[in-house]
């Protein structure tokens, strides 16, 4: 049986624009009540779901959606999870993985990088697939 030769090319563009946003923002857009936090409200707010926590970018919500689903999987997931976030944001302009795994001090080979992004990629096309 051979496996199918998955295309990455959405995973890693998703996974780009979650580092954008969440290296400009750190993870909550500019508007957030909570990077706000000991500011006065403008009004009261309890009843109201937060303005801004969400991203206006569908593909990162994809990719948040995708690693918060994996981050409370198994812990395995968890750990692709974090593999994923912590090498795609660290890696530089046309790095190889395996340079950037290495730069960055995490132990072990591409090849786990690899089987997080096909995790991420399938959970992915599920999403898609599923909404659509």
């Amino acid at each position: 049986m051979t496996r199918k030769r998955r295309d990455f090319n959405y995973a890693y563009y998703c996974l780009e624009k979650w580092v954008l946003w969440n290296t400009e923002h750190n993870g909550f857009p500019t508007r957030s009540p909570i990077l706000k936090l000991g500011e006065m409200a403008a009004f009261s707010s309890a009843s109201s779901i937060p303005t801004g926590v969400e991203s206006n970018d569908r593909d990162v919500e994809r990719a948040n959606t995708i690693l918060a689903m994996m981050n409370n999987s198994s812990g395995k997931s968890a750990e692709r999870a974090h593999l994923l976030k912590i090498v795609s944001a660290g890696r530089r302009e046309d790095e190889s993985i395996q340079s950037a795994m290495d730069r960055i001090g995490i132990k072990g080979d591409k090849r786990a990088f690899h089987d997080a992004i096909e995790e991420f990629d399938i959970r992915l096309e599920t999403l898609i697939h599923k909404v659509a």
